[in-house]
């Protein structure tokens, strides 16, 4: 049961895995980009050399050798990251994107040593507690129990943050593991309103429910917002967004070849990574923009799924998505996402002297 469980703990891992790198800019940004491409593509080819029913068969020697190709490049990666981590072992984001590859991989041992780097950096992370915790559960492979540390870890993610999807979805899955039901339910219940409706994880949590509910004889709760198809939530209240008016009046133009305006949409709670960004080349001031869902990092995170958005601007001289000393920026300003009846006005200011 643990296990089956389990296989839906990579739809989470997967969707954030190599973005704090992608923040650091240089040759961190490149070594970045380049994992978020080979990892995920390595673990489909494992995925059709042993898990697939063809793998069993003659199937099986094709995606081998497809994958040890892929792997080569992968390698090769993972030598440049250590490498860069042995020059700088205080980089938290560098250990993290480590471990969380690695553990991608299923190189488990790799990936705890990754991680508890990470928490010797930062022992307070509700994020590296979290993915510490999971890599520990992947590893012990344990069908009577994990490790009273792992439960440790998420129970002091979660009460630090509330909204970790991964550390609510782990505590179920131990309450379930430890036939708690209950307290199960009571996790996943937490977690089910922060999924977008009618996605495949809003699906599976709300599947998860209904078969913890069942073995305690209760009967399914009626399908609430997140049974929505997703084709219902595109035409059913579709969120019209934010209509945002960016101004400069203390800068002067013209602005460098390349320069670049973001706005950045960003939950107050959980800062990073950014919900949705907006990014507008060469512009001219005032900007008029929407920003809505279109503009999400990621379909897991839409911009209306929190309550309420921090929204700031920069504009970056060089265009590079990662903020310079000598970027004009806005202050944050926090809004009511469902109140879109006014224009939202944010206004850049001249970096200090």
């Amino acid at each position: 049961m643990f296990w089956i469980l389990a296989i839906a703990i990579p739809i989470f891992a997967a969707l954030v895995l190599c973005w704090p790198l992608l923040r650091r800019g240089g040759t961190w940004l490149g070594l970045g980009a380049c994992l978020v491409l080979l990892v995920p593509v390595t673990t489909l080819m494992l995925y059709q050399g042993v898990g697939s029913p063809e793998g069993v068969g003659v199937g099986a020697t094709t995606a081998a050798a497809a994958a040890t190709a892929e792997d080569t490049d992968v390698e090769t990666l993972l030598a440049q990251l250590r490498e860069r981590l042995a020059a700088d072992p205080e980089n938290l984001e560098g250990w993290m994107l480590l471990g969380r590859s690695l553990k991608s991989m299923r190189r488990y041992d790799g990936a705890l040593e990754a991680f508890n780097n990470a928490l010797a950096l930062s022992p307070d992370d509700a994020v590296v507690q979290v993915e510490l915790a999971e890599a520990m559960i992947f590893a012990s492979g344990r069908r009577d129990g994990v490790d009273p540390q792992v439960r440790e870890l998420l129970q002091a993610a979660v009460d630090a943050d509330p909204t970790l999807q991964k550390g609510l979805w782990l505590l179920g899955i131990l309450e379930v593991q430890a036939g708690n039901d209950a307290a199960a339910i009571d996790y996943w219940q937490r977690l089910l309103p922060m999924l977008p409706p009618g996605s495949d994880v809003a699906a599976s949590v709300e599947e998860q429910l209904a078969q913890a509910r069942g073995r305690l004889g209760q009967s399914a709760e009626p399908a609430g917002p997140s049974a929505v198809s997703p084709a219902q939530a595109s035409t059913e209240g579709a969120w019209p967004g934010l209509r945002v008016t960016i101004t400069a009046p203390d800068l002067q133009p013209p602005f460098p070849d390349g320069a670049v305006l973001y706005l950045v949409a960003r939950d107050p709670m959980a800062p990073r990574p950014p919900l949705g960004v907006v990014r507008v080349e060469q512009p001219l001031f005032p900007v008029d923009v929407t920003l809505d869902d279109g503009n999400a990092m990621m379909a897991a995170r839409p911009v209306s799924g929190v309550a309420r958005l921090e929204v700031l601007a920069r504009l970056s001289l060089d265009g590079d998505p990662l903020p310079g000393p000598n970027d004009p920026a806005s202050d944050p300003v926090t809004v009511d996402t469902h109140d879109t009846t006014g224009q939202l006005i944010v206004v850049l200011k001249p970096t200090a002297d």
